[in-house]
């Protein structure tokens, strides 16, 4: 079987061309130690959103669904509301960001009708969430084999730098800049 960081990476890397369009976008490019991260999504179709974050940890964490919005016609998004918040005023939690600093990544799957990723993702603890500490979890999970066809579900990503409260920039990121590897 794949490594936990293999499954994570395949997960990210994920993408539907003929998907009809979502866009997800950060609120900022970083975020500092403590602020509450927020993303915008939008659709051209009304769509059943299921969103996850990669975090800095290598953790996998479902965002939505979740306790508070666990029911499908809770995550239903309509392409007329245009742009919406990530995490909602209705989800019951925050994106705070905290240690380990670094990328964040967050992926949006939404399609016409409810999908599971994860058949027996249990719920109850708020977020369901994976770690690399527990690769061995995904053999006891059934990830399921959505079968859509290509044109019923869209995807999106987005990433943006957590940092150290009074921090500018990752240490990495300068010495990349330094070395001419990024633009300024």
């Amino acid at each position: 079987g794949q490594t936990y960081n293999q499954w994570v990476e395949n997960f990210w890397d994920l993408q539907n061309p003929s998907g009809f369009k979502t866009e997800l976008r950060p609120e900022r490019e970083q975020y500092h130690r403590g602020e509450k991260a927020v993303f915008r999504f939008r659709t051209t179709r009304d769509c059943y959103l299921t969103a996850v974050n990669i975090g800095a940890s290598g953790a996998w964490t479902v965002l939505l669904p979740n306790t508070f919005r666990s029911d499908p016609k809770h995550t239903l998004i309509r392409a007329s509301e245009g742009w919406v918040r990530l995490p909602s005023n209705a989800d019951g939690f925050d994106f705070s960001v905290g240690a380990p600093f670094g990328t964040e990544r967050v992926k949006t799957i939404c399609a016409l009708r409810p999908i599971t990723l994860i058949a027996n993702m249990n719920l109850t603890q708020s977020l369901f969430q994976l770690t690399p500490r527990e690769a061995s979890r995904l053999r006891d999970l059934k990830v399921t084999q959505a079968t859509m066809r290509e044109e019923d579900w869209s995807e999106g990503r987005a990433e943006f730098r957590s940092l150290e409260a009074g921090q500018t920039e990752t240490a990495g990121l300068r010495g990349l800049r330094q070395h001419g590897l990024m633009p300024k």
